[in-house]
């Protein structure tokens, strides 16, 4: 074999591998690029690729994703497109010591690649395949995807409205069905209900609709209207649903029985929902963090770390859709222990709560001394 390309560079080959697919040749030499040969054609070299800037020490073959995998001595692995013969990704080695690697093994049915010299290390793998081209699922931008821990499957959405579910077993979509109308597209949310028998949809008309998504069968349209953009679904028993620009969680029975809300004067808007056990915390987007009893739909706490570090108990008029007040117990409990102090001490000390507090909030806390414990004022 002979190039009739001139390269000085390449001195000699220091590796080569085989393609049973195309019958080809690729070498690798210490000029850091990789000769493409068809022996059985020519003698010559058809194609030259170029990345590495180091000699190539290594180069192994996935028959199965039909690439080329090659190594360097600066632990630089690039991947290569058979056909057409392009860098596809190119990535460095981490986690090893300096001692070149004196040992390349590929396992082409797990896509594992291991590197040996002083340590061993996985460089790519099922969970970690870096190079392997995305499987195109949907011809729009993907919104959302969720597994099925029971039936093993995942569901994806995209923007266009279609579902795809997926074998987590075999990588294969078995199913896909549309759930939003055509004048609908955009943004679409996705959640599993409590026992992950129905996926429920939120599309941009605003509508909640749960789907079969072992049959692609509509089951019910719930009649309510949310917001187009939803910032958070979360499903456990009831529905909990919250959008962009909007103060207001929306409590829906999958039933259409009774739907209720949440809403809380603190909150700007909410970017984000969660439910643990049966408590519902809301963040919104000015640092506020609000926390319901979901059951009962009492407000419960609100935390601010922005204006304080202590977490606000809400008073008992501040539930439901009702907003919060300040925390009462911030008052109360300074004046709880400034009743215990001898008069002689009170009084002076009074005076310096005026002097920092101000005349309006001394007058609030005097007048509830006044009506509870007349007897330890006069």
């Amino acid at each position: 074999l002979s190039s009739p390309i001139e390269n000085p560079g390449h001195e000699f080959f220091t590796c080569v591998e085989f393609s049973p697919s195309t019958g080809c040749l690729v070498t690798g030499g210490t000029d850091g690029s990789l000769w493409v040969w068809f022996p059985h054609k020519t003698a010559y070299c058809v194609h030259v690729l170029e990345g590495h800037v180091i000699t190539v020490t290594h180069i192994v073959y996935n028959h199965l994703d039909k690439v080329l995998i090659s190594l360097s001595e600066d632990k630089n692995v690039r991947v290569w497109s058979e056909g057409d013969w392009l860098c596809r990704q190119s990535f460095q080695v981490h986690g090893m010591t300096q001692a070149p690697i004196s040992s390349v093994c590929y396992n082409s049915h797990n896509s594992e690649l291991f590197l040996a010299n002083t340590v061993i290390r996985k460089c790519l793998g099922r969970g970690t395949d870096v190079f392997q081209s995305m499987l195109r699922s949907h011809n729009k931008p993907l919104c959302s995807a969720l597994y099925s821990s029971i039936f093993k499957l995942v569901v994806s959405v995209c923007q266009n409205g279609v579902v795809t579910v997926w074998d987590i077993l075999t990588g294969k979509a078995i199913l896909q069905f549309k759930v939003t109308p055509d004048q609908h597209v955009g943004l679409t949310a996705m959640s599993f209900d409590g026992p992950q028998c129905r996926v429920i949809i939120i599309s941009q008309d605003g509508k909640v609709r749960l789907w079969n998504f072992n049959n692609g069968t509509e089951l019910a349209v719930l009649l309510v209207t949310v917001p187009k953009e939803v910032t958070g679904i979360v499903c456990r028993n009831r529905l909990f649903v919250s959008g962009r620009n909007s103060k207001v969680i929306f409590y829906l029975d999958l039933n259409n029985r009774n739907h209720r809300f949440f809403k809380h004067k603190y909150l700007k808007d909410i970017s984000s929902v969660d439910v643990h056990n049966n408590s519902l915390v809301a963040a919104s987007s000015n640092e506020t963090i609000v926390i319901w009893n979901a059951d009962t739909a009492k407000a419960l706490c609100c935390l601010n770390t922005s204006m304080s570090p202590e977490t606000q108990m809400t008073a008992k008029a501040a539930q439901g859709q009702r907003s919060l007040k300040p925390s009462v117990v911030s008052l109360v409990y300074p004046l709880c222990v400034l009743l215990v102090w001898p008069a002689s001490i009170y009084v002076p000390l009074c005076g310096c709560v005026c002097h920092l507090l101000g005349q309006l909030v001394l007058l609030r806390q005097f007048s509830l001394l006044y009506f509870e414990f007349p007897d330890l004022l006069f």
